[in-house]
């Protein structure tokens, strides 16, 4: 118990990306919410039937570009150190209207609330580990 009162409050980056897909070509950019960029990160940009069109890593300010696809709809994901964001987009083709492309992220757990999870699964983990290991040093008391 006595690490858990010394442990310092532990602190989560969340990834963060963001792209226009009007450009070409395409910049993606991703960093943490503590503004650092994600440096390394990899990304693969798939067509919604599957196929991935591109795949690459970003460079030391987070960004990585690819070439602007053809008609269609796309996932791009985007993951560093056991961190991950999607974004989905929109390139609309010579047959649909001239609509503006669209980029729209996946939805995401409240922070707040995936910390009290956290919090919550290690300390019921921790009780459950000791009391096994109490039960299993409690001497016999059989004649």
């Amino acid at each position: 118990m006595l690490v858990v009162a010394l442990a310092s409050p532990a602190r989560a980056h969340d990834l963060k990306a963001k792209l226009d897909p009007e450009t070409d070509p395409i910049r993606v950019e991703a960093w943490f919410d503590d503004d650092t960029p994600a440096q390394h990160a990899r990304i693969s940009v798939v067509r919604s039937t599957g196929e991935e069109v591109a795949a690459g890593v970003t460079d030391e300010r987070g960004l990585w570009s690819f070439p602007r696809p053809g008609p269609g709809l796309y996932r791009v994901t985007v993951e560093s150190v056991g961190h991950r964001d999607v974004l989905r987009f929109t390139i609309p083709g010579a047959e649909e209207p001239a609509a503006a492309p669209t980029v729209e992220g996946d939805a995401r757990l409240d922070k707040n609330l995936g910390l009290v999870v956290g919090l919550v699964l290690l300390l019921g983990g921790s009780l459950a580990f000791i009391l096994i290991r109490r039960k299993k040093h409690t001497p016999d008391t059989a004649p």
